[in-house]
């Protein structure tokens, strides 16, 4: 299913759940229950379109917490203003958010039933909250609080936490007036099934649930908050636009709109509004977003202990209560994770033995009171008094703290460069609970931080925005909570000494699509050994290729540096260009820049300007033969710093006329014997030159080549030539000999076909690309595929003539054998997903896969699986398919080893890394003799825990 889709059926679902208890409808002009005029009767026209945040917390985690504003502009009857929802399709999948509903405006929480069968139950129900079933898109549990209320121009923290309890997992949703600062706890949903954590990616949506498309809907999303498993906290610094556009919203489907600023996400949808810098699938960026929420300590008051009990109250303004612990001469007496609980009882002790009690707090602060029965216990009191003098920390260096104790502080100060986006303090310690406070330019203290990390632990991290025009400095202030030794602080800002913009910042969009694997973010990840390239394929598009560059803040753009392609290819090459900048991504007016560049692979930097603008558009007019892609190593943005910079033409000593090997497309390593291409049958559809047959092809000669007719204008491109081997085999080699030296005729683009029948090639070739012009025998490799016939096709000639010509043609196959896979038995150490069991990777079917658990957080790489293919073979290769369309637990690092014991296997036979994709995979192997074959998974493609396959096969020489 789509993602649009996904987001579709959810949507339903949300829709279906609101209808539940909303009352009879009312009339058109008349006022109801809210107060507010209902202007059409609801359901009388379209509803607007649903618009959608989907955030980059791609980890699991136990809360999930974010802030929501309604404007009174943006307030509209039958709307939710979805602000939580997560696990959709999931295990535990639900949403939280409020409502302006025709009978008040509500917070509302729900969960899907689950996979087993078992009701959902709601053991707290806070005052006002009422729990009912709903049902439609599938069933659930909904709570929903009309007495709380919201108010528009008003923010709200809405939190949403996950704990367990005998076997099952718990649900907690509270909200936080954030004007009087007072929390409530709505409800406590127990789930039936154990270890349910938030495992998606956290989304937040505005929806028109019943039909009033012609009023505008708005919602405004900060702090928006994930801990994960590991206890640290991520923000929502990025986040996917969608907007849902159905039949039920046709006369509003462009009614829409969405941006992000330094304080907030917003998203509108209905009436008149329309998108201004967006599109209905965008990415949206906050950068700056501080990565632990602002946590403040647990305020309790201690209201009597004895020998055997103890007591405490909390203000409703305090950060709720999630369990307490009660110590005594270091031994815990007593325990709880019972929200409500405000007192504790313990076997007797003596009046003066010294007690502590712990009270965490539900984003993870503990705060801790001591004392004796004889004297009573005492408040923690969290006065400090802060340093104002600071000691030097030089950026991305590492400060060692060897240790402070409770109520120390210590103030570090760090300069960030004039080209910096944004400065990261982190803090590590392995024990204890530290804070840190950011501020620019004056002396930090909690008063006037730009940035807080403030979590129950000393592992804290901070991101601030960082003032781009001048060398800022900026204070850090370390607070010790309680006594910390060993901690370490550093403080990292991105950007260089030349003004150049860290291009990781960027939000980017290219008009043209992407070769895969050669995606546009390549050219954006400061790594000059990845490229971008435009598509070879069957989507390939002609010049101009464009490229918007959003900064992400508006500044005075002055230079623009362009790396070509530094893998030793040449196609794609971008010799003329044009370059505007402007502070609408909409609007850009005339090229600031424009010009032409050398013909090689040397760094080339315009200088310009300035011009002030956010948006930066850069557009390839033209490549260095011709043809129809553009490449780039990198593509960055300088601003104007004050320096003088000299423009750099990047002729140098040049390369134009070095012959550079040039790579078809990606070498895919296979186990590969040539044929000998004397026995093959062939023909082709453009006649030879005579004396120069197609035969000479293939007579395992050096001296002689085939050449299309010359003498025959009316014999042009593209040439084919189709090889019938004679029977099927593995096909995954060919090789091109361009005739003795080059020369006329060298093939420099082909595509390749292969097919079990003469009369139906597929439509897709299995390889296309370029060759470099050169008389270099070129070898192409691709994934074994079946076929009897191959097809090769000649695109282009080196000089752009209308002839093709080869020494020699040949094509490789591999004549290893397949293991019946069924027959195998496999194990592995790592535990399962349920539902994605290890046989599910020996089925032979490629819908299903084997996944690694993600519901247990302590299965972690590596992974290992274990073959026993029942008796001994000479093993000679691994096929690995990951599942479809790639995706979570995709292996691109590993290991194989051959053993005849299932204990004892030695050092691995073959280890490597693959690509990040969701292309069949082998391992070659030197042959092996062994009956079991161990198959170790190392990383997976984007650092998760877990791993995957669709498939796993073993090949065996004969």
């Amino acid at each position: 299913m789509s993602f649009t889709n996904k987001l579709s059926v959810l949507s339903i679902a949300v829709i279906t759940a609101t209808l539940f208890g909303c009352g009879t409808e009312e009339p058109e002009g008349s006022v109801g229950s809210t107060g507010k005029q209902v202007v059409a009767t609801p359901g009388s026209i379209d509803r607007a379109p649903s618009v959608w945040l989907r955030f980059n917390d791609n980890a699991a985690g136990d809360i999930i917490m974010q802030d929501v504003y309604i404007p009174a502009k943006g307030l509209t009857p039958y709307t939710y203003y979805s602000v939580l929802n997560w696990n959709a399709g999931m295990e535990g999948g639900g949403y939280a958010g409020i409502q302006d509903h025709p009978d008040g405006r509500n917070f509302i929480f729900s969960l899907w039933d689950p996979s087993n069968g078992e009701l959902i139950t709601a053991p707290y129900q806070g005052a006002g909250t009422k729990v009912e079933n709903f049902g439609g898109e599938g069933t659930g549990l909904k709570s929903w609080n009309f007495e709380l209320g919201w108010q528009p121009d008003h923010w709200y923290t809405l939190v949403a936490k996950v704990w367990q309890k005998d076997g099952h997992t718990q649900f907690g949703y509270w909200s936080m007036d954030k004007e009087t600062g007072i929390w409530t706890h709505i409800v406590t949903m127990d789930y039936p099934v154990e270890n349910v954590y938030f495992n998606s990616n956290t989304g937040s949506f505005v929806e028109d649930w019943l039909g009033t498309g012609d009023q505008t809907r708005t919602a405004l999303f900060t702090a928006g908050h994930k801990r994960q498993l590991n206890g640290s906290w991520a923000g929502f610094t990025k986040a996917d636009f969608n907007v849902i556009q159905e039949e039920a919203t046709a006369a509003y489907n462009e009614s829409y709109d969405a941006t992000s600023t330094s304080e907030y996400y917003r998203m509108s949808s209905g009436g008149s509004i329309s998108p201004d810098e967006i599109e209905a699938a965008d990415v949206l960026s906050r950068p700056y977003s501080s990565f632990s929420p602002q946590n403040s300590p647990l305020a309790a008051t201690i209201d009597s202990i004895d020998t055997q009990s103890i007591s405490w109250s909390i203000p409703a303004t305090s950060t709720p209560m999630y369990k307490y612990t009660v110590i005594v001469n270091g031994e815990v007496v007593s325990s709880g994770q019972d929200l409500s609980a405000r007192e504790a009882s313990f076997s007797a002790i003596a009046t003066d033995a010294v007690v502590e009690l712990q009270l965490e707090n539900i984003l993870g602060k503990v705060t801790s009171y001591t004392g004796t029965v004889a004297s009573g216990l005492t408040n923690n009191d969290d006065t400090v008094l802060f340093d104002t003098e600071s000691e030097p920390l030089i950026s991305g260096e590492a400060m060692t703290i060897d240790a402070m104790s409770k109520g120390e502080t210590r103030l570090y100060e760090v300069m960030a460069i004039d080209s910096a986006n944004k400065l990261t303090v982190e803090l590590s310690g392995n024990a204890g609970d530290a804070d840190i406070y950011v501020t620019a330019k004056e002396a930090a203290n909690p008063d006037n931080a730009e940035c807080i990390g403030y979590g129950g632990t000393s592992n804290e991290t901070c991101i601030v925005a960082v003032n781009v025009r001048k060398e800022t400095p900026y204070t850090i202030l370390v607070v010790a909570r309680s006594d910390v030794e060993g901690l370490s602080l550093t403080a990292t800002h991105d950007g260089e000494e030349n003004g150049m913009l860290n291009s990781a910042n960027f939000v980017v969009t290219g008009n043209t699509p992407a070769q895969p694997g050669n995606d546009l973010k390549y050219a954006f990840d400061g790594d000059d050994s990845t490229m971008w390239h435009t598509s070879w394929g069957d989507d390939m598009q002609e010049y101009p290729h464009e490229v918007v560059i959003d900064l992400g803040e508006t500044v005075d753009v002055n230079r623009f540096e362009y790396t070509p392609r530094q893998d030793g290819g040449r196609n794609g090459t971008i010799v003329s260009f044009e370059i505007y900048v402007s502070e609408s991504s909409v609007d850009y007016g005339e090229k600031v820049h424009s010009g032409n560049w050398a013909d090689n692979t040397n760094l080339k930097l315009e200088v310009f300007g300035p011009v002030t603008g956010r948006f930066v558009k850069f557009i390839a007019l033209e490549e260095r033969g011709g043809g129809a892609w553009a490449s780039a190593a990198e593509l960055r943005v300088g601003i104007d710093d004050g320096n003088v910079y000299e423009p750099i033409d990047g002729s140098g000593t040049g390369d134009e006329d070095e012959p550079v090997e040039e790579p078809a497309t990606e070498a895919v390593e296979v186990n590969s014997t040539l044929l000998d291409n004397t026995t093959f049958s062939y023909s082709s559809t453009s006649p030879a030159q005579p004396g120069n047959e197609l035969a000479l092809a293939f007579d395992g000669q050096d001296d002689t080549h085939w050449h299309t007719n010359w003498d025959d204008t009316s014999v042009v491109y593209p040439h084919e030539v189709v090889i019938d081997l004679g029977e099927n085999y593995a096909v995954n080699r060919f090789d091109y000999a361009p005739r003795d030296g080059g020369g006329n005729g060298t093939v420099v683009q082909y595509e390749l076909y292969v097919s079990e029948d003469e009369q139906a090639f597929a439509d897709e070739p299995v390889s296309s690309g370029s060759f470099a012009d050169n008389g270099d025998v070129k070898t192409v490799t691709f994934n074994d595929v079946t076929g009897r016939f191959v097809k090769f096709v000649a695109l282009a000639e080196r000089g752009g003539n209308p002839w093709a010509a080869a020494r020699e043609l040949n094509v490789g196959v591999n004549l290893t054998q397949a293991i019946d896979m069924s027959t195998v038995s496999a194990t592995s150490s790592s535990a399962a997903e349920v539902g994605n069991e290890l046989e599910l990777a020996f089925d032979g079917d490629i819908d299903t896969h084997w996944h690694t658990s993600w519901s247990d957080s302590s299965v972690t790489y590596p992974h290992d699986v274990v073959i026993d293919l029942g008796q001994s073979y000479e093993v000679a290769q691994f096929d690995y398919t990951p599942r479809p369309g790639g995706g979570n637990g995709t292996v691109v690092k590993y290991e194989v080893y051959v053993s005849e014991t299932a204990t004892e296997f030695g050092e691995p036979i073959a280890q490597g890394e693959w690509a990040s994709n969701g292309d069949v995979k082998s391992a070659i192997l030197p042959a092996t003799n062994g009956r079991y074959v161990k198959f170790v998974a190392l990383e997976e493609q984007g650092g998760g825990a877990w791993a995957s396959a669709a498939e796993f096969s073993v090949r065996i020489n004969p």
